[in-house]
Formats: structure tokens, C-alpha cells, sequence
């Protein structure tokens, strides 16, 4: 049988790699213990979608580390004796501070090279700390990763989502918003803390919506955040924290 990887397994393929296994191998463990999904027409698609868009997003990770570096190639800096040069300083700087080089002022001078200095070093470390933090912003991957996904042939959808601690209310509420679904039938997304149990393999492979809803009702007491629209377009949406009697958090 052919599956798609959702993790590296040693021995077998990395993460969203296509393998063939034995259909037991597969049926009673990969697929069970969430370490892979079978792989359909229609999971291909969204694997090729996915692998698209992350290209795009490394592509444009990559173009902005470069614009940072070269950036931080332009910027010449010299520490010598107290004074800090950044980059060329401007030629009529310059000429001002060759007339203070008088013996009455020379003290002023170095009073305002000193100033000058400082606001080099601040201006430098700013930047430095801003290119550090976007970076790494980029690179940081999403806070909200989808586990689990149901579809059945009318269109309904049902998503399971982790989700790692820090994240707020208005966002999980903004990322349910986005979540794809079709015009006229129901969309849900229930949201469980990372490292909790939770919904995978065996919400995606439910037969049918009945099933699948039984499914999220037996992971009832872990669902942190819910989200419903009906196929009315009439959106629910429930903070488990505070409402934990809310009939989304005990579907």
C-alpha cells in the first residue's frame, strides 16, 4: 500500500515522503500511531499543494537572509581609540570636525565624536537586533499545525488542530476564519493543546459524518478551542477554558 509520511520513521522516509509498505505494517501501525496517512488522489494534491507553498516560503527565507547579509556587508566598523566608524562618514561631517581641532575646543570635539559614537553603536545594534528577529520569525514554524481532516462526499468538513501554549484566543478565532471549507455545508475545527490526545488518522479515516463526529466526541475533554459554521453561514465559536459546558466542547 502506498502512504504519506506525516514524521521522519527511521528506517522507512522523512516527513511527507511517498513509501510503500505492506498493507499490515500500514494498517496496524503507521497509520494508527498517526506516522502516516494513505496516500489518495486527493491527499497527493494537498501534499503537492503544501510542498509548493513551503518551497516558496524557504525560496523566500533564503532571499531575505541574503538581503540581511549583504546589507551587513556594507557596514564597515572600526573601534579604535574610543572612536566608531559606520559605513563612509558623510565628507562635510568630516570637514566639521577638522575646524574644531583647535587647542581651545579640542575637548568639545571629542565631547561631541563621543555622541556621534553613541549613536552609531545604538543605531547599529538596532538594526542588527531587527534582522536577528525577523529571521528568526521567519524560520519559526506555525504555532497551529493541522492533525486530522474529514471530508465526506457532500462536502462537510471536520479539522483537528494542535496547538502550542501562548497562543490566544483571537488567533486560533482568525485561523478558523481562514480554514478552507464549501459554501452551503458545514465546517468545524476543534483545537487541542500539543502533546494532549487527540484526533488523527482516525478522524480522517471516518466513513461518514456520523462517524467522524463520534470520533471528536471521544476526544470531548481535551478540545481547548471550537469553531462551527453552519451550512447557514451561522459561525459558533467556544473558549473551552471558560465555557467547558459549551456544547462545542462536548459535541
Amino acid at each position: 500500500m502506498e502512504l504519506i509520511l506525516k514524521q521522519d520513521v527511521e528506517g522507512l522516509g522523512f516527513k511527507d515522503d511517498i513509501v510503500t509498505v505492506k498493507n499490515g505494517y500500514g494498517r496496524n501501525f503507521l497509520i494508527p500511531r498517526g506516522h502516516a496517512i494513505l496516500a489518495t488522489s486527493s491527499a497527493k494534491k494537498v501534499l503537492a499543494e503544501n510542498l509548493k507553498q513551503s518551497t516558496f516560503k524557504e525560496k523566500k527565507i533564503v532571499d531575505d537572509a541574503n538581503k540581511v547579509a549583504e546589507a551587513l556587508k556594507k557596514l564597515e566598523i572600526k573601534i579604535l581609540k574610543g572612536s566608531v566608524d559606520i559605513g563612509k562618514i558623510p565628507e562635510n561631517e568630516i570637514k566639521s570636525f577638522n575646524k574644531k581641532l583647535s587647542s581651545e575646543d579640542e575637548e568639545l570635539y571629542y565631547e561631541e565624536q563621543k555622541k556621534f559614537n553613541q549613536k552609531a553603536i545604538v543605531f547599529f545594534m538596532i538594526f542588527v537586533g531587527l534582522a536577528i528577529y525577523f529571521i528568526i520569525y521567519m524560520l519559526t514554524p506555525s504555532k497551529i499545525q493541522e492533525v486530522g481532516y474529514f471530508k465526506d462526499d457532500s462536502r462537510n468538513r471536520i479539522y483537528a488542530y494542535s496547538f502550542k501554549q501562548g497562543v490566544k484566543f483571537d488567533k486560533i478565532v482568525a485561523h478558523a476564519k481562514k480554514v478552507q471549507g464549501t459554501g452551503g455545508k458545514l465546517k468545524a475545527c476543534y483545537y487541542f493543546i500539543e502533546g494532549s490526545d487527540m484526533p488523527t488518522a482516525d478522524l480522517t479515516f471516518s466513513f461518514n459524518l456520523i462517524m467522524a463526529n463520534n470520533i471528536i466526541d471521544k476526544y470531548a475533554s481535551e478540545i481547548k478551542f471550537a469553531y462551527l459554521k453552519s451550512p447557514f453561514g451561522e459561525e459558533t465559536i467556544a473558549n473551552c477554558y471558560e465555557t467547558p459546558k459549551h456544547n462545542l466542547c462536548n459535541p
